[in-house]
């Protein structure tokens, strides 16, 4: 069971890995490589699910340290899905940003 949630991991990472390097090179003045995370924007749940992720998550992660038992419940590992998911949803944008420089999306 460990090794699936560790290749579930591992494939997130990839996929994440991935999506920012082709963020990076296709993006342009008005591509969706560089505006898409304008959606949180117009569906606000989106956006506080995404907030929420990213606070819970490290703090699942980070409370592991110090408690050895949380490693093994389902939320520690839901938790680093979730911190992968984040920080690559992140990542695509600094990505673009980094290739196209800022854009006017709205």
């Amino acid at each position: 069971m460990k090794l699936i949630w560790i290749s579930s991991l591992l494939a997130h990472a990839v996929l994440w890995t991935v999506l920012a390097a082709m963020a990076y090179t296709h993006a342009g003045r008005y591509t969706f490589a560089s505006c898409w995370h304008i959606v949180t924007f117009y569906v606000p749940p989106l956006g506080f699910l995404i907030l929420a992720i990213a606070v819970v998550s490290p703090g699942i992660l980070i409370g592991s340290i110090f408690n050895p038992e949380m490693r093994g419940r389902k939320t520690f590992w839901i938790a680093g899905h979730g911190l992968i998911l984040v920080a690559g949803i992140y990542g695509c944008n600094w990505a673009a940003y980094s290739a196209a420089g800022q854009v006017a999306c709205l």
